[in-house]
């Protein structure tokens, strides 16, 4: 989950497809070292989609319970640690409130 606030003002957070415009148009309002950190990722992925992104400190998933969902450049002050590692269930608490289910 990509969270960038000039994408997704407060208090949203991510949404669909919003690391498309990140991706595939440069995005020239977020800094350079996002825009080639997202790249990259990608990159890595589609190479190597089971182990490629461990070398970028992220987790292979567990399900619930376990901190292994990607919170990307949540403080986007500190882009020399872009990832966060959070626990899927405290998101999907939010649309079980509203309805939505799991």
């Amino acid at each position: 989950m990509g969270v960038f606030p000039t994408l997704s003002p407060s208090p949203l957070r991510s949404w669909h497809a919003s690391d498309q415009v990140v991706l595939f148009n440069g995005a020239p309002y977020l800094p350079s070292v996002a825009v080639e950190y997202m790249q990259q990722a990608w990159s890595t992925f589609i190479v190597d989609p089971n182990n490629g992104l461990l070398s970028f400190g992220w987790q292979k998933y567990q399900g619930y319970g376990t901190k292994t969902l990607v919170d990307i450049f949540r403080n986007s002050n500190d882009l020399s640690h872009p990832i966060q590692l959070e626990d899927p269930t405290s998101f999907d608490a939010s649309c079980a409130v509203l309805g939505q289910g799991l």
